[in-house]
């Protein structure tokens, strides 16, 4: 039996175990918030009475369960965080503002279409005579979300990327992103003429290759956002270790080459890191302590690339979650699940870890966030 919660979404997708003989049941929830029904979709079909005897499968578009909470039918998983949600939006409440849904505060939500509108204008950003076009895409980008955000605002493609980055990961890319920007700018102002240098040949030896890298990652994610939403509020909030979680919706077969995805874009990335902390530490944008840009970037393996900012916390913050074994597996699809824990090999011939599911999906967040607050200062380099 299933017993689902109702998020922000107006259809969520659950892909579930079958508790009797593990056949995939894949249903939705369709929500007008605060009314929802279940809509069939694989292996499911709707009963006409409620089986006492049953056990029951809690799910959650948003929020994970305690273990002893997960076949509970008395379990809500949103109450755990429903005060930790409404201390970091209350400064966002609007002066006047009496009733407030803490939820459109700090979700975003039809997340996945509202990404739809900044793909588009990011596209379309990149090619000339689109005036009208992007007009058209900031629209209905803000006409998407003024319906629960009314105080959006975006009035080119820069903000409203920027815009919708920080409101889909706040407030974690905050604390990761502005320190970083505030760095950024410093280089630019203490060495003017070796950040102008660096701006020059990151505008045109990277962007453009990594604008796509930047699209195709989150797009993969938002894609499949109702399976990483179930964790999502750990990353979001900073929690290093979420704990023992157990998560009811689990499509892992359409996700499991995803850390793999965001480890290569977010460790790519990291060339704006390493060069910024050349430039901060007195040097040339590409002369590193022991070795040239060029070697860094064609040479140093993934797994080494936050090396040379290792003594810059700021900095390395951007590589928290990065594990070099759960990329190998996620990447070379040397990974499988079983019940709630994902196993892996790294290259595919190394000895067998494990992790709980709900904790591959925390690390798959974690990177995401990172690689959205370095978006950020790409974004930065790029229109100067």
């Amino acid at each position: 039996m299933l017993r689902a919660g109702v998020g922000i979404e107006s259809y969520q997708h659950h892909y579930v175990d079958c508790s009797a003989c593990g056949t995939p049941i894949v249903l939705a929830v369709r929500a007008n918030p605060p009314h929802a029904h279940f809509v069939v979709e694989e292996n499911f079909a709707l009963g006409t009475h409620e089986d006492d005897e049953a056990t029951l499968i809690n799910l959650h578009p948003n929020f994970a369960f305690d273990p002893e909470d997960f076949h509970n039918r008395m379990g809500f998983a949103s109450l755990k965080y429903v005060q930790r949600i409404a201390t970091v939006v209350e400064d966002l409440v609007q002066p006047g503002q009496k009733f407030v849904d803490t939820a459109f505060l700090f979700d975003v939500p039809n997340i996945s279409q509202v990404w739809g509108h900044v793909r588009r204008g990011l596209n379309l950003e990149s090619g000339t005579n689109n005036e009208k076009a992007l007009s058209r895409t900031i629209e209905g980008y803000l006409a998407e979300r003024q319906r629960f955000r009314p105080d959006t605002e975006a009035t080119d493609v820069a903000s409203m990327h920027t815009g919708f980055l920080r409101a889909a990961f706040f407030p974690r890319i905050e604390q990761i992103a502005d320190p970083a920007l505030v760095l950024l700018e410093k280089a630019a102002a203490d060495y003017p003429a070796e950040f102008a240098a660096f701006e020059t040949y990151y505008n045109t030896e990277f962007a453009d290759e990594q604008r796509h890298r930047f699209i195709s990652a989150f797009s993969d994610y938002f894609k499949h956002h109702s399976q990483f939403s179930q964790m999502l509020i750990h990353a979001r909030l900073g929690d290093e270790d979420p704990g023992a979680k157990v998560v009811g919706s689990k499509a892992f077969e359409e996700i499991k080459l995803y850390y793999g995805h965001v480890y290569e874009a977010l460790t790519t990335s990291f060339v704006i890191l390493a060069c910024l902390n050349n430039i901060l530490l007195g040097r040339s944008y590409d002369q590193f302590q022991s070795m040239t840009l060029n070697k860094y970037v064609k040479d140093v393996e993934k797994a080494k690339r936050a090396n040379p900012f290792a003594n810059e916390p700021v900095f390395f913050a951007f590589s928290q979650g990065l594990d070099s074994s759960l990329r190998n597996g996620s990447h070379h699809a040397s990974i499988w699940r079983d019940g709630d824990v994902v196993y892996f090999r790294s290259g595919g011939s190394g000895a067998e870890r494990n992790m709980p599911f709900s904790n591959y999906l925390h690390l798959c967040n974690v990177l995401t966030i990172s690689l959205a607050s370095i978006w950020l200062l790409d974004r930065r380099l790029v229109d100067g």
